[in-house]
């Protein structure tokens, strides 16, 4: 293969990486809604105030499934990151 071929190849993977870092700021946003309702729940939970929710069974696995999601998402946070070195790795390959 061609280096030319390969700087279009390279090209094309740094745009999809940037498509997935463009993500970055809803992914921060989402998980700062969780964490607010983590919080919530917790101080519900803590207070006595009944459950009253048809999708949960209990407090527990509500506040189970928000935990893994802020995990998720610290994640993905971090994969962007390593996206970003991915992309300036590109952008040098593909200017030479």
């Amino acid at each position: 293969m061609e280096r030319q071929d390969k700087k279009v190849i390279m090209t094309a993977y740094g745009e999809k990486l940037t498509k997935a870092i463009a993500r970055e700021k809803s992914i921060k946003m989402e998980k700062e809604n969780d964490k607010y309702l983590l919080k919530a729940l917790l101080a519900e939970k803590a207070s006595g105030i009944p459950f009253e929710n048809e999708v949960y069974e209990n407090y527990d696995s509500w506040i189970e499934l928000i935990q893994k999601q802020i995990a998720k998402s610290d994640n993905t946070l971090e994969n962007i990151e390593f996206k970003k070195v991915l992309v300036e790795a590109i952008a040098e390959y593909t200017t030479r």
